[in-house]
């Protein structure tokens, strides 16, 4: 088994964190470092066929290139754990406001379905 060797740490400038409902979403001000952003889950699978489940992170509104997308395979009808995700954000300018909402689709999100979004803000210069 292989081992990774770190050369150097980067401790984020800066981390957010919000536990949120559906019809409660986040917004986060930037510093102006690289944001990595990690997001989960729950959502419910309403379907008696098997098929994915997938819960969408939206940013600014911006419904064509969501953030990040969170998915389980649901072979049931039942509320599911989404797998957790991280993405990097393209640093914003100091001071942006960034607004996050939910992308459903055709997946079904009800009051006892709640989402984790944490966010760390590093200064790369």
């Amino acid at each position: 088994m292989g081992t990774f060797g770190i050369t150097t740490a980067i401790v984020a400038q800066n981390v957010a964190y919000s536990r949120f409902t559906g019809d409660s979403p986040p917004s986060y001000t930037t510093q102006g470092g690289q944001m990595l952003v990690f997001f989960s889950g729950s959502a419910y699978s309403s379907s008696t066929t098997p098929g994915q489940i997938s819960v969408s992170l939206i940013m600014n509104n911006n419904h064509l290139y969501p953030v990040v997308v969170a998915q389980v395979w649901a072979n049931t009808e039942d509320h599911m754990a989404l797998i957790p995700v991280f993405a990097s954000i393209v640093p914003q300018a100091p001071g942006t406001n960034l607004t996050f909402t939910l992308g459903l689709g055709e997946t079904t999100i009800a009051d006892n379905d709640v989402f984790n979004i944490m966010i760390f803000e590093f200064d790369l210069s």
